[in-house]
């Protein structure tokens, strides 16, 4: 009985010291931040998925500026929704769809701040004219989502690269409109001027 003890007690102390360097890995079923940037092809598709979040808000399928309209006499709308109450005056900061608009848009901006540091870390699996594509289009995508924010809310934090942390997204305060403009403009004029093609073929 005790020799039986001693060999289970030793079985656990190894589990102990070496099982948990055998689970310490990438998920193998799902993509992973650590992995999956290996070529140009994934590369586009994280690009592409900056765009999932032109519309104002999940499950409202307008896009902005047409959203903000259904708040007034534009675009009143029939039926019964949030944006029928903010046109009304009687919306509070429980109503679903403007804490929706921040967060949605920020989840762009986010998502636009990974893939321009993904794009810059693996220069070398794109070519010059890819390299410049999936830049411009974040860089275009970001400045429309901040277009977005202070169209709604004025002043705004200005986040302008991927926040890693809790403690580090509490740092960020808002900057006035005309911060937020500059950046805009900048960062479309190096879109338009410097990256993305004068023109498109229908190819």
């Amino acid at each position: 009985m005790k020799i039986i003890l001693k060999y289970t007690l030793f079985t656990i102390l190894l589990s102990v010291l070496f099982g948990c360097e055998d689970l310490d890995k990438n998920p193998l079923d799902r993509p992973n931040q650590d992995t999956f940037w290996n070529n140009a092809e994934e590369i586009d598709g994280g690009v592409v998925a900056c765009y999932r979040f032109l519309i104002a808000q999940p499950g409202v399928q307008y896009s902005f500026p047409i959203a903000p309209d259904l708040a007034t006499d534009i675009g009143f709308p029939r039926q019964e929704s949030d944006w029928k109450k903010i046109g009304q005056g009687q919306h509070d900061s429980n109503t679903n769809s403007i804490w929706q608009v921040w967060h949605y848009a920020y989840q762009g901006i986010g998502r636009c701040n990974e893939m321009l540091e993904v794009i810059e870390n693996n220069t070398n699996l794109l070519t010059d004219g890819q390299y410049k594509q999936f830049k411009g289009e974040c860089l275009f995508l970001r400045s429309f989502y901040y277009s977005r924010l202070i169209s709604y809310f004025g002043d705004v934090p200005l986040v302008l690269k991927p926040v890693k942390t809790e403690a580090e997204a509490s740092l960020y305060k808002r900057e006035s409109v005309d911060v937020i403009l500059t950046q805009i403009f900048n960062d479309f004029d190096t879109a338009a001027e410097k990256l993305l093609p004068k023109e498109y073929s229908n190819k």
